[in-house]
């Protein structure tokens, strides 16, 4: 099963920080 994962928000909330956080911790993960 594939799953999407869209993080969204205004500008300096970290959304960069979670996603290179994610795709630490999900296997098979990819950050566009």
């Amino acid at each position: 099963m594939k799953n999407l994962y869209i993080v969204g928000g205004t500008m300096g909330v970290g959304k960069t920080a979670v996603c290179q956080q994610l795709k630490m911790n999900l296997s098979n993960s990819v950050l566009l």
